[in-house]
């Protein structure tokens, strides 16, 4: 039975769209902060195939380095959390005004 089950992160598939489901499963988990050595041992993969994966996803965004595909993911996936608490934020307090 594998640990990780990529069916789980489809939903994210959208954030990524110009990326493949490999590296849409790469990125995510790397923007999360699991290390690179996790990554493949959790994906039942090398470390060299996460690197890869990880290098031609920072190419396809025209990005400089690894670090930089990390903040872009990261903005990506909580930006829409952030404007969601901000939406719940006003609404309740639009509720708690009436």
């Amino acid at each position: 039975m594998s640990v990780f089950y990529s069916d789980e992160l489809k939903q994210f598939s959208q954030l990524f769209p110009e990326f493949t489901q490999t590296q849409q499963e790469n990125v995510f988990l790397f923007a999360i902060g699991i290390p690179i050595a996790n990554i493949a041992d959790i994906r039942h993969v090398s470390i060299r195939s996460v690197q890869a994966s990880l290098i031609e996803a920072q190419h396809r965004l025209e990005l400089g380095s690894t670090s930089s595909l990390r903040a872009v993911a990261q903005m990506r996936l909580f930006l829409p959390l952030l404007r969601l608490a901000f939406y719940f934020f006003h609404e309740k307090r639009d509720f708690d005004e009436v």
